[in-house]
């Protein structure tokens, strides 16, 4: 399973959602962040902007939210 969500971060095929950082597009999936973190799932929720929205900005380092998604994804990170 883990090899399984890994590809599918790579891949980022059925991806619905774009995080626009540093002039950098990392796309993701709006189900498997709302599960794996409560941040994401406040953020997806029907009160909140970006619960209609398929692209949204965040002011921070592209790298360091890459690592986040991929432990999000995997459970496993290396820094």
């Amino acid at each position: 399973l883990v090899n399984d969500l890994a590809a599918l971060w790579a891949s980022h095929a059925h991806a619905d959602i774009t995080f626009l950082i540093e002039n950098e597009q990392i796309r993701a999936h709006k189900a498997i962040l709302s599960n794996r973190c409560e941040f994401f799932a406040r953020m997806f929720q029907g009160g909140m902007l970006e619960h209609a929205s398929q692209q949204i900005k965040l002011d921070m380092s592209a790298s360091a939210f890459k690592l986040v998604m991929k432990y999000l994804y995997t459970n496993t990170v290396s820094i």
